[in-house]
């Protein structure tokens, strides 16, 4: 992990569907959470000044048809905890920004959200 320009730590959990993350991947079926078993791929993400940790749901674990709409409750705190127990993720470091998103990548599509809420203890 690096510092960005300010000095700060930055880290992206990131879920994709259809296109690829920064980087490469570095580790397979890494983390199950709520049946859907993840991958783990890392990069520089250079344009914004920092490291960026995806973890990618495998194929075979997605449902083959997506809700048109509902909610998610993701305790991110496990993904943080295998960063750390993979060496990736130091007990000196910090949460310094969320990012949530969905990002349409093939054909026509569009994406609503209405509410987000994040809380760090």
């Amino acid at each position: 992990m690096y510092p960005n320009k300010n000095g700060s730590l930055r880290n992206q959990v990131l879920k994709r569907i259809s296109a690829n993350p920064i980087g490469s991947p570095i580790a397979t079926g890494v983390i199950t959470e709520n049946g859907v078993t993840y991958d783990l791929w890392a990069g520089n993400n250079s344009a914004a000044g920092y490291y960026v940790y995806t973890f990618l749901p495998q194929r075979s674990s997605v449902p083959p048809s997506l809700p048109t709409s509902g909610s998610a409750n993701i305790d991110v705190m496990h993904f943080f905890r295998k960063l750390q127990g993979l060496a990736y993720f130091g007990t000196s470091m910090y949460l310094d920004v969320v990012e949530a998103g969905c990002e349409i990548v093939r054909g026509n599509g569009r994406v609503s959200t209405t509410w987000f809420q994040a809380s760090a203890q």
